[in-house]
């Protein structure tokens, strides 16, 4: 970020002779598998394959794996999900034990795993067709969902479908948000699809 800036080229890195050099930084790389775009700031390739780095260690992103083509280069990943974008993640960290010569072995480490309740926390799905309902039937449908027990701790999304125009979408959420947080929610995702939308263009919503 700095040469990126203009403040000036990045220090040199300084290597230990006596011991095993560790990269570890927020950064970026491109790499197969990656499902992240590339970004401004990028870690050069030649940081990732210079033999005196015994272990990269690299954030940033929300991915728990190791670059493919590199046998020193992870990503932790998270040991939590934050919203429904990382609903196909595995939140996950890496032990990695390094000898005093640089050899390295690496072991990876599921969250779900460990046995803690609600960790991860549940991701939940509810999907409500309100062609037939009333603004008020609506709302009591979704109330009904913010209060089960499952809710607690948990990152919800709503996908309303057919909403009618009449619904005051901005007020309803707020609502709806007090209800789930009232139940000890993570995370409140609602998606409503207008029924004009639907019907005029011809289209699914994903």
């Amino acid at each position: 970020a700095r040469a990126l800036r203009g403040r000036g080229p990045l220090r040199p890195f300084h290597f230990a002779t006596d011991k095993p050099n560790v990269l570890v930084a927020h950064g970026y790389s491109v790499s197969p598998g990656i499902s992240s775009p590339p970004e401004e700031v990028m870690l050069p390739d030649d940081w990732l394959s210079d033999p005196r780095f015994a272990l990269v260690c690299l954030g940033h992103i929300h991915q728990h794996c190791q670059l493919e083509g590199y046998e020193h280069v992870f990503y932790s990943g998270a040991v939590e999900r934050r919203d429904f974008g990382e609903r196909e993640e595995t939140p996950g960290f890496w032990i990695h034990e390094l000898s005093p010569d640089g050899e390295l072995s690496s072991a990876s480490v599921e969250v779900e795993s460990l046995g803690v309740p609600l960790t991860p926390r549940a991701m939940l799905q509810y999907e409500i067709e309100a062609r037939d309902l009333t603004t008020d039937d609506l709302d009591k449908k979704v109330q009904e969902i913010l209060v089960r027990p499952e809710i607690e701790e948990a990152m919800v999304r709503l996908v309303i479908s057919n909403v009618s125009a009449q619904l005051d979408r901005s007020r309803a959420k707020a609502q709806w948000m007090r209800a789930f947080r009232s139940s000890g929610g993570m995370n409140l995702d609602t998606v409503t699809q207008t029924r004009r939308v639907v019907e005029l263009l011809d289209v699914e919503f994903a």
